[in-house]
C-alpha cells in the first residue's frame, strides 16, 4: 500500500468498495467463505454462492455493482 497505510472496510454493499481496495474477504454465517484479489472474488458465481441468489456483477471504472442475475 502507498505510504504503508492499510484500510479495513466492512460492508454488505460491493459498490462501496473503492478501486484502491485490492483484497476481499467474504464471510457467511460467521465463517470465512473466500479470500483473495478483488477481481477474483467479486464474480457472478462467487457472489451467487455467497447470497444463495443469482447475482450479476458489473465492473466500471474500478467499481463493482451487484444486481439480480
Amino acid at each position: 500500500m502507498k505510504n504503508g497505510k492499510k484500510v479495513v472496510l466492512v460492508t454488505h454493499h460491493i459498490h462501496e468498495i473503492p478501486p484502491e481496495i485490492t483484497r476481499v474477504i467474504m464471510i457467511k454465517k460467521g465463517q470465512l467463505v473466500d479470500d483473495g484479489k478483488k477481481e477474483e472474488i467479486l464474480t457472478n458465481s462467487k457472489l451467487t454462492s455467497l447470497f444463495d441468489w443469482p447475482i450479476k456483477v458489473i465492473k466500471e471504472n474500478g467499481y463493482y455493482q451487484a444486481i439480480p442475475g
